[in-house]
């Protein structure tokens, strides 16, 4: 080191270097490191969520003119669309119902019983295969959702 360096070195009341900035240098107590930071009020994505989901709609319903949330309103709005028989609504429907039964704690019993789910797609298969085909076309095969040998028409070939 040079002389300058000894100089403003015994100057300083402790070794200024790594993660050891100059005291003139550091925040005075009290003060902070972002003097202006977040302003105060200042809403996050939640907030105003929450807010906008909140706000008053004026709807007609049996002819009667009423005030409700637009989240009551788009729920209800799913849910006839459901009812009338939209199938992306209806699943729309059911994942907000497994939201909601999971906020609660309360768990949703499997609509879809697995055991059950087999023998329908079992029976299923082997209607499809009974109609399709007669008994001199008939194969024995294993059966991919259940596993039990079931028959099946065998599988003809157009010529190309």
């Amino acid at each position: 080191m040079t002389r300058k360096a000894d100089d403003k070195k015994s100057d300083l009341p402790y070794q200024v270097g790594y993660c050891k900035p100059p005291s003139s240098t550091q925040f005075k107590k009290g003060q902070s490191g972002n003097p202006r930071g977040r302003p105060t009020g200042k809403s996050n994505l939640a907030t105003s969520l929450t807010r906008a989901l909140n706000e008053k709609v004026t709807v007609v319903e049996n002819g009667e003119r009423r005030k409700i949330s637009k989240l009551d309103a788009a729920v209800k709005q799913v849910i006839n669309k459901a009812a009338a028989g939209d199938a992306r609504a209806f699943q729309q429907m059911v994942n907000l119902s497994c939201l909601v039964a999971a906020d609660d704690g309360h768990a949703i019993p499997n609509a879809l019983n697995k055991e059950a789910d087999r023998e329908v797609m079992a029976q299923l298969l082997e209607r499809f295969h009974l109609e399709g085909s007669t008994s001199s076309e008939r194969r024995t095969d294993t059966d991919q959702v259940t596993g039990t040998p079931t028959s099946a028409p065998a599988l003809k070939r157009k010529p190309s």
